[in-house]
């Protein structure tokens, strides 16, 4: 199936139905990864549905990840899109691998069956153009989803980007205004992740939504998220952090500006110069955590400060180990998960800016602006503290609560050089660096269980 057949395809059935279709392009690449996402971290076995498979844009990105324990079920309303993913199953190879794993339905997604003889999905990925459909319709899919999805599942819908609110401002009516409040309600209330995607036809967000609650040792099985916010070469192994792109556009803006207001003094080449620098700080390096639920990982790079054991009310009435690592601005700031587990608080407090590797024992450095992200793992908390410094003003925290983190999963960064604190407890921990050492976030260990 060549790329020209393909949106051949799918602009017939635009053509012909709008409203069910609801894009004129098929969906991108990387917005089909994003969709995705969730569901390629789970080893299997696993059960997914994907809702509006259309010609199989987005079924293009499942079927890669599906294993030969799992199962793939695609519902699609089109005849003609039926048609042609069906054909797409018996010609492609990446589709065939799956094809006897894989279940085709022209039907709607109300229409499958949820008694107790059914058998739940972990994973629901879906098309379907919500803005595009009556209150009472949206309101019932959301409701079918939850009953279809197993517990701890997760669904993942695409949604472009300012849609919803653009007609809310240009064509208020009774409908639009009803779809907003169901959706918006619906996020409110499940929404954990939410991915923006630039590089598709409109622009887009993907939420991800998980209705019922999952234990901390859920985490233990996933791989770390390495697509989200993240800008890579084609091996994956080099990448950039998308908190630079702001910085990258201004020196850009900046430069060309100056290059044609004074294309004689040379003066564009100072924010020119600057864009490596930019670069080689936001790095995101591809790291590999072998996963283990007795180690502790550091959750950056850079040299450790101190190693103690301390009492912080704020997270209980047991003693912590406290392990303080120091990042230089030539380190990598991505900040790690250090276990894997279930955010279960993110705490913020505002403070001072007091000199991070100076300060390391001092109180000053207890009182530096800090942001505390608190992980529910299989053997107890773990806290990370990630804390500004004298250059250091801007914390990135990406985790939010009910967030599922793998070990070793990157939730976020610090800039422009800071100190990053692990704290895990000290009646079941025993620290394996000591004070000077250089660690590398996500690969080395910092500390084991007893």
């Amino acid at each position: 199936m060549n790329f020209l057949e393909e949106r051949l395809y799918f602009f017939k059935a635009f053509k012909n139905k709008m409203s069910t279709v609801g894009a004129l392009l098929p969906t991108s690449s990387y917005a089909a990864q994003a969709m995705a996402s969730e569901f390629a971290r789970h080893p299997g076995p696993k059960r997914v549905l994907e809702v509006g498979a259309g010609t199989g844009a987005i079924t293009s990105q499942i079927v890669k990840h599906i294993g030969p324990d799992d199962a793939l079920v695609c519902v699609e309303l089109e005849p003609e899109l039926v048609d042609y993913l069906q054909r797409r199953f018996e010609a492609e190879p990446e589709f065939e691998r799956v094809r006897g794993r894989t279940q085709i339905k022209q039907m709607s997604v109300l229409d499958l069956p949820t008694d107790e003889t059914s058998e739940k999905f972990d994973y629901i990925i879906s098309a379907i153009p919500f803005n595009n459909c009556p209150p009472e319709f949206v309101r019932a899919v959301f409701a079918h989803y939850q009953k279809l999805l197993k517990p701890e599942g997760v669904l993942s819908y695409i949604e472009y980007i300012g849609g919803r609110y653009a007609k809310l401002t240009l064509a208020h009516s009774e409908q639009i205004q009803g779809v907003h409040d169901v959706v918006a309600h619906e996020m409110g209330r499940y929404k954990f992740r939410q991915d923006t995607v630039l590089r598709n036809v409109p622009p887009a967000w993907v939420h991800h939504l998980r209705f019922g609650d999952v234990d901390a040792a859920y985490a233990e099985n996933l791989q770390p998220l390495t697509t989200t916010d993240r800008a890579a070469l084609p091996d994956g192994e080099v990448g950039i952090d998308t908190a630079a792109v702001p910085f990258l556009a201004g020196l850009g803006g900046l430069a060309l500006l100056l290059k044609k207001a004074a294309p004689k003094t040379g003066l564009w080449l100072l924010p020119a110069l600057a864009a490596p620098a930019i670069v080689l700080f936001f790095r995101d390096p591809a790291r590999h955590t072998p996963k283990d639920a007795g180690l502790v990982y550091a959750s950056a790079d850079g040299e450790v400060l101190s190693v103690e054991r301390l009492r912080d009310g704020r997270f209980g009435k047991n003693e912590w180990l406290r392990i303080a690592v120091f990042l230089s601005l030539l380190d990598v700031h991505v900040n790690r998960a250090p276990m894997a587990g279930k955010v279960i608080d993110v705490i913020y407090e505002d403070g001072n800016a007091a000199n991070a590797y100076a300060a390391a024992n001092t109180p000053e450095a207890e009182h530096n602006a800090a942001q505390y992200t608190v992980i529910e793992g299989s053997r107890g908390k773990c806290v990370v503290a990630q804390r500004v410094g004298f250059l250091a003003r801007r914390i990135v925290n990406r985790a939010s609560v009910g967030n599922v983190l793998a070990q070793g999963e990157k939730f976020g960064l610090i800039r422009f050089g800071s100190r990053t604190d692990v704290y895990v407890p000290a009646d079941g921990f025993e620290a394996r660096v000591r004070v000077g050492e250089r660690v590398v976030g996500g690969e080395t260990v910092i500390a084991s269980a007893l």
